[in-house]
């Protein structure tokens, strides 16, 4: 029995023991060269991923092209980025900027010369509030119900007391301190026609609607054929005939036989100009009536709104059919979306922009002091309105949405600082789980620090060894993805050798 157990063991030692994954054998058995080697690799890769990023920035991130030539996102692209140098190469010929050491510079834009011009305060373009409105109880956002409270939310800013101090100045010379109207729906709804002698917008539908003979409330004037063209030509003679008067030419709507930009303001002034410069045009009659009556709106739109609310139902279907026309469509197509038409006058969805100047008081200009100056106005904007903005979004019978430039820096940071912390919680998970699988520090030490390094290393071959241009923000969730394939291949390197 005995020799019988002998043999049985002999048989067993003569069997050879499994090879294994030659690989994982080599790295376990030789744990500090295999170590030194990834390591160093890895520091390598990093190092040249920053210099990668140290030379080009913010270029890295989302060129918004892909690598693909039928792809229109790249022919897009391109597009845009050989206007954009374009422009920039004529900027840069046509500057006339004095030498300066100083350099403005920012994450995303090349760095440029300060500016050493002095300008009138608020009279370069600073930041803005981008607005977008949605109706959420039917389909048309422009109710008198809707358009008061907007106005309410819109007014809440501009009428504010310290916003002149802040507000991007419509005159660049400096010599008129009144703020730029905002890009809003509201100019429409809220025009204020009283200096053009005109009783409001109803009274401009219904002098337009006559023009086709028959006054039903729909404005077939508009619908003329080659009446864009005769507006473009009557509008081309009125500025030319306005400009030559403020020059100071000969005219006849002038007391003194001359014009003048003091002039220009007289009572009849711009009738007289407009109704001469009309005088042996080839355009149709019919054309030149639509502009007279559609004068006093024009004006309306170009001066400060006021506080009485028009006919909605006759502003909307005026809107309409001005969108159908070259001249006028710029003044609407901005606040309506594209379902909004003569048959359908009604928008669910509209937009706006309130624009800030620079610079501000006490400075020459916006690179003067530029954090300095960014800082102070960042501050006001936020202890004024971020909350009060905010609190805006409870409307049930509309959405009211903004996108505030004074906010960015500050509310980018706080995302980042947000998903960094997901992203160290996500990874202190990753390492507790190695340590209680494995049993040993070391190992969740090391796989957790080659889990990290892999990021650049991936990076360094992807940018610059294959040369891929193409890495959208998006791309940086991948740290999840790494996180839980670099996990699970070390538990299975410890199940293949055990």
């Amino acid at each position: 029995m005995a020799a019988d157990n002998h043999a049985v063991e002999d048989a067993i030692r003569a069997v050879p023991p499994p090879r294994g994954n030659r690989f994982i054998n080599c790295l376990v058995s030789c744990p500090c060269i295999c170590a030194t080697a990834i390591m160093s690799l890895c520091m390598i890769t990093i190092i040249g991923t920053g210099m990668v990023i140290r030379s080009e920035g913010a270029n890295v991130f989302s060129t918004g092209a892909s690598n693909s030539l039928n792809d229109v996102r790249t022919r897009e692209w391109e597009a845009y980025q050989s206007a954009k140098e374009l422009i920039e190469t004529l900027a840069q010929d046509d500057q006339d900027v004095e030498e300066s050491d100083c350099v403005i510079t920012g994450w995303g834009t090349e760095p440029r010369p300060c500016d050493t011009k002095t300008y009138p305060p608020l009279t370069q373009s600073g930041d803005m509030v981008l607005t977008a409105m949605i109706s959420n109880s039917d389909d048309n956002l422009f109710t008198e119900a809707k358009l008061r409270e907007l106005k309410k939310i819109e007014d809440t800013i501009v009428e504010h007391q310290s916003f002149k101090d802040y507000c991007m100045r419509g005159d660049k010379t400096g010599m008129d301190q009144s703020c730029a109207q905002p890009t809003s729906p509201l100019g429409f709804f809220y025009a204020d026609l009283s200096k053009t002698g005109s009783a409001g917008i109803a009274q401009v539908f219904d002098n337009v609607d006559k023009l086709d003979g028959a006054a039903d409330g729909v404005l077939n004037a508009f619908k003329t054929s080659g009446l864009d063209a005769d507006l473009a030509q009557i509008e081309g003679s009125v500025i030319r005939m306005t400009r030559y008067f403020m020059n100071g030419g000969a005219s006849s709507c002038s007391a003194s036989g001359f014009g003048s930009r003091e002039a220009f303001n007289g009572p009849g002034i711009v009738q007289c100009l407009m109704n001469n410069s009309m005088n042996g045009l080839s355009a149709s009659q019919l054309a030149k009536d639509v502009y007279k009556e559609m004068n006093p709106l024009v004006v309306g739109l170009r001066s400060p709104r006021g506080s009485n609310l028009q006919n909605v139902e006759k502003t909307l279907k005026l809107a309409a059919s001005m969108k159908t026309v070259g001249l006028y469509a710029p003044y609407v197509d901005f606040y309506f979306d594209k379902s909004f038409s003569v048959d359908n006058p009604v928008s669910k969805y509209s937009r706006g922009m309130i624009r800030f100047g620079m610079p501000l008081p006490g400075y020459n200009n916006s690179d003067d002091r530029r954090d300095e100056q960014r800082d102070k106005f960042r501050k006001w904007f936020r202890e004024e309105f971020n909350d009060y903005l905010k609190s805006t979004k409870g409307n049930n019978d509309f959405e009211f949405l903004f996108f505030a430039t004074p906010l960015i820096r500050d509310e980018f940071i706080a995302i980042l600082l947000g998903d960094m912390t997901k992203v160290m919680v996500s990874l202190v998970l990753v390492f507790l789980w190695i340590w209680l699988q494995t049993n040993s520090s070391v190992i969740a030490i090391a796989g957790i620090t080659e889990i990290i390094l892999s990021i650049p290393l991936a990076f360094f071959f992807y940018y610059t060894i294959f040369g891929f241009k193409y890495f959208d923000g998006l791309n940086a969730m991948t740290i999840f993805i790494v996180a839980a394939i670099g996990a699970d291949g070390i538990f299975v390197f410890m199940d293949q050798q055990i």
